[in-house]
C-alpha cells in the first residue's frame, strides 16, 4: 500500500509472508517535504530483527539576499525567486515544487542549461490580501549560471460595504459613489453592497440620491486578515 497524502507527506506500507517461513516482514516508510528538506524515515520487522532509519536531503544556500534552504539538492546550475516578503508561497519550476520561506524567497535547486524554463507562481497559494501582476515567467540560463526571479506582488486590503440610507432602505443599485474631488469611484450593486478594490485609507465618499447629496464614511479597521478575501462593514450614507 502506498499513498501521496499532499504535498508534505507520502507513505508505503508492505508485508509479505511465504509457506516456508510464515514470519511476516512488515515494512513501511514516510516521506516528509516540509518546504525546506526531505525527510524519510523507515522502519522494518524481520521475523525476531527490528530496524529503524533516518534520512535527510536538501541543500543550502548563500546568496545576496540571505541563506535560503532547498527541499533539493543544489546543482550546478540554480536559481532564486523573491515573491516579497510572502512565505509559503508554492513555485513551479523545472525540478519540481519550491516554496518561500518567511523572507518571500526559495531556491530553483536546479535549472536546465540552454533551454527555456517556465516558472509559475501557484496563485491559490497567494495570501487572500496578496495580488500578483504576472505569476509567469521564463528564462533560458547558460551552465554554471546562478538567476533571480523577482516576482512583484501588491498587499491590498478590500472592502465590501452594506450602505443603507438612514431610513433603512438599501442604497439603490447603480448609485455612483465619488470621491472628495468628484471622480467615479465605484458604484453599488444588489442590495446596497459597494465592493472597494483598495480600502486602506479612511476617506469619505459621496453620492446622490433622489436628487439628495448623502456622505458614506470608509473606515477600514486595519486588521486585514490575509485569509480574508475583503473586510466587510455595514454603513449609513448620511444627508450632507
Amino acid at each position: 500500500m502506498s499513498e501521496t497524502v499532499n504535498d508534505w507527506a507520502a507513505y508505503q506500507l508492505s508485508a509479505q509472508s511465504n509457506l516456508r517461513d510464515p514470519q511476516a516482514n512488515v515494512n513501511g516508510n514516510l516521506s516528509l517535504n516540509p518546504h525546506y528538506a526531505q525527510v524519510g524515515l523507515n522502519a522494518g520487522v524481520y521475523g525476531q530483527s527490528r530496524s529503524y532509519g533516518a534520512t535527510v536531503r536538501g541543500g543550502l544556500v548563500g546568496h545576496a539576499g540571505g541563506v535560503t534552504f532547498s527541499a533539493a539538492p543544489v546543482q550546478d546550475t540554480f536559481g532564486i525567486v523573491k515573491v516579497g516578503d510572502v512565505a509559503g508561497v508554492k513555485i513551479s519550476t523545472p525540478s519540481g515544487p519550491a516554496w518561500t520561506n518567511f523572507d518571500g524567497q526559495a531556491v530553483m535547486p536546479s535549472l536546465p542549461p540552454y533551454a527555456d524554463s517556465r516558472v509559475e507562481l501557484v496563485t491559490r497559494t497567494l495570501p487572500r490580501n496578496v495580488d500578483i501582476r504576472n505569476g509567469f515567467k521564463s528564462l533560458r540560463v547558460g551552465r554554471g549560471s546562478v538567476s533571480t526571479l523577482n516576482f512583484d506582488v501588491l498587499k491590498v486590503s478590500r472592502m465590501l460595504l452594506t450602505v443603507t440610507l438612514p431610513d433603512g432602505t438599501e442604497l439603490p443599485k447603480g448609485t455612483a459613489l465619488y470621491d472628495a474631488k468628484d471622480n467615479f469611484v465605484t458604484a453599488a450593486g444588489d442590495h446596497g453592497m459597494v465592493f472597494l478594490p483598495n480600502g486602506e485609507q479612511a476617506r469619505t465618499l459621496h453620492a446622490q440620491v433622489d436628487g439628495t447629496r448623502c456622505a458614506v464614511d470608509v473606515r477600514p479597521s486595519g486588521k486585514a486578515s490575509a485569509d480574508e478575501y475583503y473586510e466587510a462593514a455595514d454603513v449609513v450614507c448620511k444627508p450632507q
